[in-house]
């Protein structure tokens, strides 16, 4: 309405759009250092202070609970607009973040033992590398989890570990109430961990129950096959 409004009273394009454009910014500006601010530090708060709680009081149920969504929501193309917003809100002062620690175990690692499985017992020949491409994302980058779909889609059992993997080891995370923070590989998350050994507890949970069941389901594929 602006650019039209100063349109219709003769003020050039360019003039009109570069008025538009800072006045837009100013009123931005005004609404995310005043209103807005105070709301999301309010969402802030209120999270951080329910998640504490939650930890506190149920921590085994609550990271079960939490790490087996998080499968679920990366399946189902929800991690950006839930998992990594929360982990973004705890990260707000600089510190690191359960979301972030459940991140790791039920995406990246889960992920990574279902690739190494594939690579050790591949069913195909072919699927070897790609599983051998998605578990170096996995390892060195902490990334790429979705490299272990296709696995995890093709065989009932396969998928049904990941959710189990990711929910034991959420569990160990919501006991120790471990804190790690997404996209840096395990190794690192281990490093930066103040509670180092709960936190190996956890990846290996995460890890080595999908990793187990991919196995002994490929070995019976290519028994049966």
């Amino acid at each position: 309405r602006l650019l039209s409004c100063l349109n219709r009273n003769s003020l050039p394009a360019t003039a009109a759009t570069i008025a538009t454009a800072g006045a837009s910014g100013v009123v931005v500006g005004v609404l995310v250092s005043t209103i807005l601010k105070v709301v999301a530090c309010s969402i802030s708060r209120l999270y951080i202070l329910m998640l504490l709680y939650l930890q506190t009081n149920y921590g085994a149920l609550f990271g079960f609970v939490v790490s087996s969504l998080s499968v679920f929501a990366s399946i189902n193309g929800y991690y950006h607009i839930v998992h990594l917003p929360l982990i973004l809100l705890e990260m707000e002062s600089g510190e690191m973040s359960f979301a972030g620690m459940i991140d790791e175990l039920a995406l990246v690692l889960v992920s990574a033992g279902i690739c190494l499985a594939s690579v050790i017992v591949p069913r195909h020949r072919s699927e070897a590398m790609s599983a051998r491409k998605g578990f170096g994302i996995n390892f060195w980058w902490g990334d790429y989890v979705e490299a272990c779909y296709p696995y995890m889609e093709r065989d009932a059992w396969v998928m049904r570990s990941a959710y189990v993997g990711a929910g034991v080891g959420g569990a160990v995370a919501g006991v120790y109430q471990l804190k790690g923070t997404a996209y840096v590989p395990f190794w690192m998350v281990i490093c930066l961990s103040e509670e180092r050994i709960g936190c190996v507890v956890a990846m290996l949970a995460a890890f080595g129950i999908p990793f187990v069941v991919a196995v002994v389901r490929n070995l019976v594929y290519l028994k049966s096959s």
